[in-house]
């Protein structure tokens, strides 16, 4: 009998271990402090972990409380590059600011009246974030172990109030996922 239970084990975790993988964390995004010049929301890129290849974007979407906006690369390699690799400041992952301000926040307000994202100066309840990639179709990438990960032309993380919580606290982070595509392999 416990032969059988070993080689039923021993099979179990054959079989997970060929199973592929669902998602890959890439980085993560983080709500900042909220002052009277706006709301610091950053995401950083960071996928050492999964595969040695640069994985770029073409856009980024923050939607904040159902306010949306994209951030575009930049076309030519020149200015705006949303790319895990090759790193601005050696060693650390890059990383990205972007400033949301409203008639809540005046030193920024009154600098800035254009921004499109909100503060969070009266608590935000959701941040999504929207990794968009350069065609706005699937690409793939090689993994460490060098297996294909196909994932999706937009893959979308959020961020919600911690249990209990009404609002988003300041410092709370989330992970950047890119999602396996299932025609992929």
């Amino acid at each position: 009998m416990r032969t059988i239970r070993l080689i039923v084990m021993l099979l179990f975790v054959a079989v997970a271990a060929q199973a592929a993988q669902k998602s890959v964390q890439v980085g993560y995004f983080t709500l900042g402090g909220t002052d009277t010049y706006g709301t610091v929301f950053t995401w950083t890129l960071d996928a050492s972990a999964i595969t040695s290849e640069p994985i770029c974007l073409g856009a980024v979407t923050w939607i904040v409380d159902g306010v949306s906006h994209t951030f575009l690369a930049s076309s030519g390699g020149e200015g705006f590059t949303i790319c895990t690799l090759p790193l601005v400041a050696p060693p650390y992952p890059n990383q990205y600011l972007v400033l949301g301000c409203d008639q809540f926040t005046p030193g920024c307000f009154s600098l800035f009246p254009t921004v499109v994202l909100p503060s969070c100066y009266n608590g935000c309840t959701n941040i999504s974030l929207q990794l968009i990639s350069t065609t706005g179709k699937a690409f793939s990438f090689t993994l460490l172990d060098g297996k294909k990960f196909q994932t999706y032309g937009v893959n979308t993380s959020s961020m919600s109030p911690p249990p209990g919580q009404l609002y988003l606290t300041p410092g709370q982070s989330a992970p950047l996922i890119l999602y396996r595509d299932p025609s992929g392999k």
